[in-house]
């Protein structure tokens, strides 16, 4: 994981990669257009420590997944006004994508979300608050 942090004017926004423990990205365990899968999953545990990284838990069809998490925070240092995510997902092979759902560990935790952008291979979805403590479980089919 390579992760960066950035203060802008009271909004701190770290961001995240995943990588292979290898170091190494192998463009060549991609599918080719022909291959289709019936859905895509992420499974992804955020931590309760804010400073700590979400990590992956289990996945099916996925071939790398990103996200993005922004807070206001006063200039005191006290709790956030506010947390958003923003996940991105690419898949190995293409999906037909007619739904995405959202889970979460804690039932009634999930924050209010939208999906931003979809396609076969890809899906980006906000979340309009925090995701600490939980595991989600993002997936998509017909």
């Amino acid at each position: 994981m390579l992760g960066k942090t950035i203060d802008i004017q009271n909004q701190q926004l770290t961001t995240f990669r995943n990588i292979p423990a290898s170091g190494k990205t192998d463009s060549s365990s991609k599918s080719s257009p022909s291959e289709r899968a019936s859905a895509g999953s992420a499974v992804i545990q955020f931590p309760s420590d804010p400073n700590k990284q979400p990590t992956l838990t289990s996945s099916e069809n996925l071939w790398r997944w990103n996200y993005t998490v922004s807070k206001l925070q006063p200039s005191d240092g006290s709790k956030p006004i506010s947390t958003s995510y923003a996940i991105f997902l690419v898949f190995d092979k293409p999906v037909d994508f007619k739904l995405m759902s959202v889970t979460s560990s804690k039932p009634g935790a999930v924050p209010q979300w939208s999906l931003a952008d979809s396609s076969e291979r890809t899906a980006l979805l906000f979340f309009m608050g925090d995701l600490a403590d939980q595991s989600i479980t993002l997936r998509t089919g017909p």
